[in-house]
C-alpha cells in the first residue's frame, strides 16, 4: 500500500507499509518530517481513501480481521473476522452516492469449499451492518466501484465471463444497498473507468516524484548544513590549536630564559 495526500493546507501525507507495519511521514511546509506507525498488525490488503478532510485505512491483520482506522485518531475498529486465511482479500474504501452519501469498505469472502466468492460491504462510520451484495458465486476476477455525476456503479467480472457485469447502486436512508443491473450506458461506464484509473495513476505518479523531489531536496539542504557546521568546528578547533600552541611556546620561553638565568 502506497499512497500521498495533500492534507490540511499544504502538508504532505505518505503512507505505506514495512513488514507489519503501516507507517505514515508527514512533511510539513518548513520543511519538517514527522514519522508514525499506524499499527504493528498488518498483514495484507491495505487501502486508504481522503474523505470529508480525514484519511481512512483498512487492511486485513495478522489475526484474518479485516480493521478500520482513522489517522491520528486513537482506537481501531473490528469490522470483520475471516473464517480462513486468505477468505478476505481485494478490500476497496469508496462512497454510494444516494439519498445520502454514505462511506463503505468492500471486500471480497472466498469460500475454500467450493472455491466461489462474495462481495460484501459494511458501513464503518454507521451501524457497521454486513451486506452481501453478490452472492456466492463463480470467482471474482476483478470489481471497481465508480462514481459517474450522482450515481454509483458496481463493475465486476466473474472469471468465466469474458465481460463485466455492471449495477447501479443506491443507498437508502438507513444505509440499506442495492442493486439494479445496468445495460444502456456499458460501454461509456467502461471508458469512463478506464479514464478515471489513468488518471489515478497519473497523479500518483506525480505525487510520488515531487515527494522524492521533495525528500532529495531536503536531504542536499541537510548535507549541506552539516558540511557548514563541520567546517565552522575545524575552523574553530584549528584555530583554538593554534592557540594553545602559541601559548604554549611563550610559556617554553619564558621558561627556558629562566633556566638560563639560574
Amino acid at each position: 500500500m502506497e499512497a500521498v495526500y495533500r492534507w490540511k493546507g499544504d502538508k504532505r501525507i505518505l503512507l505505506y507499509e514495512e513488514g507489519n507495519q503501516i507507517l505514515a511521514q508527514v512533511i510539513g511546509t518548513g520543511r519538517t518530517v514527522q514519522w508514525g506507525s499506524l499499527c504493528r498488525d498488518y498483514h495484507s490488503c491495505g487501502v486508504s481513501l481522503f474523505w470529508e478532510d480525514e484519511i481512512y485505512v483498512a487492511y486485513v491483520n495478522t489475526e484474518n480481521v479485516l480493521m478500520w482506522d482513522k489517522l491520528f485518531a486513537e482506537g481501531r475498529l473490528v469490522l470483520v473476522k475471516g473464517d480462513d486465511w486468505g477468505s478476505i482479500s481485494t478490500v476497496r474504501i469508496a462512497p454510494v452516492a444516494g439519498e445520502r452519501t454514505q462511506l463503505y469498505v468492500w471486500y471480497r469472502m472466498a469460500d475454500p469449499g467450493n472455491g466461489t466468492d462474495s462481495l460484501y460491504v459494511i458501513n464503518p462510520l454507521g451501524e457497521r451492518k454486513v451486506q452481501r451484495l453478490v452472492y456466492g458465486t463463480e470467482r471474482i476476477e476483478r470489481y471497481e466501484i465508480l462514481q459517474h455525476g450522482e450515481v454509483s456503479y458496481l463493475l465486476y467480472k466473474l472469471a468465466t465471463e469474458a465481460k463485466p457485469r455492471i449495477y447501479a447502486v443506491d443507498v437508502s436512508r438507513l444505509g440499506d444497498i442495492s442493486l439494479s443491473e445496468y445495460i444502456l450506458c456499458k460501454e461509456q461506464t467502461m471508458q469512463e473507468l478506464e479514464k478515471r484509473c489513468k488518471e489515478n495513476d497519473k497523479n500518483y505518479n506525480e505525487a510520488i516524484r515531487k515527494t522524492q523531489e521533495d525528500y532529495e531536496s531536503r536531504l542536499k539542504s541537510t548535507v549541506k548544513n552539516m558540511e557548514q557546521r563541520y567546517k565552522q568546528q575545524y575552523d574553530e578547533l584549528a584555530k583554538l590549536t593554534q592557540g594553545m600552541q602559541e601559548e604554549g611556546r611563550k610559556w617554553r620561553e619564558l621558561y627556558y630564559k629562566s633556566v638560563t638565568k639560574d
